[in-house]
């Protein structure tokens, strides 16, 4: 009885020794993967950072190169109404109207 006892203590040591190594291996993968994942989140978060920074750069160029429409548009109406009124002036000077 003494020897079953005393072997299941060291069973029981044993479990508990094993037990506790599968907790650092536990405590090792959790911190490892707990890196990785704020490690991904970094790179996450660089690569919109980027991405932001290029979309508000090509807004940007679209926003100037539509301003540079406008500003075209507004000369060529001005640009017409001076021929319209050319050519009114010059069909009232020939009696066209």
């Amino acid at each position: 009885m003494n020897l079953d006892l005393e072997e299941s203590k060291k069973a029981i040591q044993k479990l508990r020794g094993e037990y506790l190594h599968l907790g650092f291996v536990n405590n090792d993968n959790n911190a490892e993967m707990s890196g990785y994942i704020v490690d991904q989140a970094i790179k996450l978060t660089n690569n919109m950072k980027k991405f932001i920074q290029e979309e508000n750069e090509e807004f940007g160029q679209i926003k100037t190169q539509i301003n540079a429409l406008v500003q075209e548009r507004i000369k060529v109406q001005q640009e017409t109404i001076i021929i319209e009124n050319r050519i009114y002036e010059t069909e009232k000077d020939l009696g066209y109207k």
